[in-house]
C-alpha cells in the first residue's frame, strides 16, 4: 500500500511541477510581451500558444498547422482551455496541501 501511495504522490507532484512550469511561462511571457509590444504582441503570443499543439497533417516530414484561427474559433475557446489548465493545476495543489496537513 505504501508503494502505491509513493507512486501516486510522485505522479501528482510531477504533474503539479509540469503545470506550474506552464503557468510560469504563460504569465511571464504575457508580461514580457505586454511590456515590449503592447496588447497586440500579447495577442500574438496567445495565438502562438493556441496553435502550438494543433499540428495538422504531416506529409513526408512537412507538418502544416490545421486551420484553427482564433478569430474563427473565438477567444472564448482559448480562455476555456486556459481555465481547464488552471483547474487541472489547482486539483493537485489542493491534494498536496491536504497531504501536508495530515503529516504535520
Amino acid at each position: 500500500m505504501k508503494y502505491y501511495r509513493l507512486v501516486l504522490g510522485l505522479l501528482r507532484r510531477g504533474l503539479l511541477c509540469l503545470f506550474l512550469f506552464y503557468w510560469t511561462i504563460f504569465v511571464s511571457g504575457s508580461i514580457v510581451k505586454l511590456i515590449s509590444g503592447g496588447p497586440h504582441r500579447v495577442a500574438a503570443w496567445y495565438e502562438h500558444i493556441f496553435w502550438t499543439p494543433m499540428v495538422g497533417d504531416c506529409i513526408r516530414g512537412t507538418c502544416t498547422f490545421s486551420p484553427s484561427d482564433l478569430s474563427q474559433l473565438g477567444w472564448g475557446r482559448f480562455w476555456t482551455i486556459q481555465l481547464a489548465y488552471l483547474t487541472i493545476t489547482l486539483i493537485p495543489c489542493i491534494i498536496e496541501q491536504r497531504s501536508w496537513k495530515k503529516r504535520y
